[in-house]
């Protein structure tokens, strides 16, 4: 089974998303992260539950997380890449270089 790999970025994303709802609420931002974390398991058990947005970046796939998160990635032959967690209300396109 395949690893998950978190980047800087995606590490930067989950504490900053932590943050910003623990400063009112910090029992639902626990309860958040361990739903990302689930659905990084669920990643690392089936890599193409995400759908395809190769027309962001080549290779890139995002699943959904309570849909108001989407988890980006991208699979290695034995890896998988968290890219970035991000709320979906923000303009992520522009995190991605062409």
């Amino acid at each position: 089974m395949a690893r998950i790999i978190l980047t800087a970025a995606a590490k930067n994303d989950l504490a900053t998303i932590w943050s910003y709802i623990a400063n009112d609420n910090p029992t639902a931002a626990d309860k958040l992260l361990a739903q990302i974390d689930a659905t990084f398991d669920l990643i690392r058990k089936s890599s193409d539950i995400g759908f395809s947005v190769e027309n962001i970046s080549p290779g890139l796939r995002c699943k959904p997380v309570k849909r108001n998160y989407l988890i980006f990635y991208k699979v290695s032959d034995s890896d998988i890449y968290i890219v970035h967690v991000l709320h979906a209300a923000r303009d992520y396109e522009r995190l991605f270089p062409s």
